[in-house]
């Protein structure tokens, strides 16, 4: 059982719901959202040519650090506009 850090009793709860623990990654993952019909196409795509959806976007991330220019130009026309940050506005929700 977990030790209050104040007292030093225990909580009586479960190490394992008291402490965070983490993955044991040495690299944090990266996690964004995609429209569904973007990625499983992309998805589709990517296994045709015998590759995972993980290996395009790791292939992407070390082109970005060995010639961003050009990567970055040839993403240009497909780069999709900057969505806002936080949750809809109760009118754009459709609730209010």
């Amino acid at each position: 059982m977990q030790p209050d850090s104040a007292s030093g009793k225990e909580t009586g709860k479960p190490l394992c719901d008291t402490v965070r623990m983490g993955g044991g990654h040495k690299d944090p993952g990266v996690n964004f959202r995609a429209p569904e019909a973007v990625r499983k196409g992309a998805a589709e795509d990517a296994k045709a040519a015998g590759w995972t959806l993980q290996d395009v976007l790791l292939a992407c991330l070390h082109a970005l650090r060995h010639n961003p220019a050009e990567l970055l130009a040839f993403l240009a026309p497909h780069r999709q506009p900057a969505r806002p940050g936080g949750r809809p506005r109760k009118a754009e929700r459709g609730t209010g």
